[in-house]
Parts: structure tokens; sequence; C-alpha cells
């Protein structure tokens, strides 16, 4: 069996044992939607279409630098995922964290307004 990462998790960490992550540093953020769903778009003509709610994540992204004090690379939103490089300086946890919450509310939130129609 697996063992659980954190007491939490099925899968193994994939962090480099040697490295501390709390370095400044570059790196390379992956985050998945649930079960890989499509719900931010899809690929015509080998470019990005955004849906209402990949257009949220865009912009909510955009957002974070009034926020954290982060420097932010590049940002691209695909189908069931965004990635993102960035110069780490403490904070980009709590950066992707609140992205992750706000682009879920509102994407909520339209969901309501559609169902109610």
């Amino acid at each position: 069996m697996v063992k659980k990462f954190q007491n939490k998790y099925r899968i193994t960490s994939a962090r480099l044992p040697q490295w501390n992550y709390g370095w400044a540093a570059c790196y390379f953020i992956t985050i998945c939607t649930k079960d890989r769903i499509c719900y931010f778009g899809d690929v015509v003509d080998r470019k990005m279409r955004l849906s209402p709610i990949g257009i949220l994540a865009d912009v909510f992204w955009h957002e974070i630098k009034h926020h954290a004090y982060n420097i932010l690379g590049v940002f691209q939103v695909m189908p069931n995922h965004v990635l993102i490089t960035h110069r780490y300086q403490r904070k980009i946890i709590r950066g992707c964290g609140g992205f992750k919450i706000r682009v879920k509310i509102r994407y909520h939130r339209l969901l309501d307004r559609t169902n109610r129609r």
C-alpha cells in the first residue's frame, strides 16, 4: 500500500527531499481541475478559447500581483489546468490558495444564476 503524504494524500510526494521549498527560487506550478474536467475552455485551431470560468481564472490570476509579493512569470489557462511559473518570495502559497477559492466561488455563483433561469 502506498504511504500517505502528510497523512492525507494517497500519493507519494514528488518533492526533492534535499531541497528546501522555502528558498527563494523559480518554480513551475500546475493547478488541475477536479477529475481533469475541461472547465476552463477548449483548444480550437491550436488556440485556447476560454469559457466564462476560464476568463475568470485568467482575470483573477492577474489580480494576484496587487495582493501578493511575488514576481509573476508565465501564466497559461488550459482546458483542465493552469500553468504558472514564478519567482517565489514566500507568499505564493497564499496567492494560489486565494486564486483557487475565488475562481471556485465565482463559478458556483455563475452556476446558481444559470440554473435559476
